[in-house]
C-alpha cells in the first residue's frame, strides 16, 4: 500500500495491523481507549474499501465514541472510600 495508490480489499489486513499497532506508542490505560474506536475503524475501512455511503448516524457514533474517550482520559477520577 503506498500513499498514492487507491486503497483496496487487500489492503484491508494491512490497514488494521497499522491501526492495532498504535497500542504499542502508548501506555496501557490509553490503549484501552484504543479498543473503543474499533468501531470507527470498521466504519472508515468499510467507507473505503467497501464504498459503504456515509451516514448521519456514522457520524453520531464517531462523535459519540469521541466523547466518551474525552470522558475516559481527562476528567478527574475521585476518590471514593471505602
Amino acid at each position: 500500500m503506498t500513499p498514492d495508490a487507491p486503497a483496496s480489499a487487500s489492503d484491508g489486513p494491512l490497514v488494521a495491523y497499522r491501526l492495532l499497532a498504535m497500542v504499542a506508542l502508548f501506555r496501557a490505560p490509553e490503549s484501552g481507549n484504543i479498543i473503543y474506536l474499533t468501531p470507527v475503524f470498521g466504519m472508515v475501512l468499510a467507507v473505503t474499501l467497501l464504498g459503504v455511503n456515509f451516514k448521519i448516524f456514522h457520524g453520531l457514533g464517531i462523535g459519540t465514541v469521541a466523547v466518551g474517550i474525552w470522558l475516559a482520559m481527562f476528567t478527574q477520577k475521585k476518590n471514593i472510600p471505602l
